[in-house]
């Protein structure tokens, strides 16, 4: 894991600890942290863009979700992590 793009998500899904997504050489990352060591449905993707990555991802997180950097715990937005991402949106 690229721990300075890497971002720390919580979800609205009881059963869920924290999310982590990143984009990596392989594609982009999801993975699901449950609060008891389960393993979660989808959980743990590869998807080669975003936008597959967005129907697993809004399986866990939605507008209330706080999103942090993974190395620093800094609250960000969603527009931020794109940003981290992207050079211009």
């Amino acid at each position: 894991m690229n721990n300075d793009t890497a971002f720390k998500v919580s979800s609205y899904n009881p059963n869920v600890d924290f999310v982590i997504l990143e984009k990596d050489p392989l594609g982009w990352k999801l993975d699901v942290h449950s609060k008891d060591e389960q393993s979660i449905p989808d959980g743990d993707t590869y998807q080669d863009t975003l936008d597959q990555l967005m129907p697993f991802l809004k399986t866990f997180v939605d507008n209330n979700s706080v999103w942090r950097k993974y190395d620093t715990g800094e609250i960000v937005t969603f527009w931020d992590v794109l940003a981290t991402y992207f050079d211009r949106l």
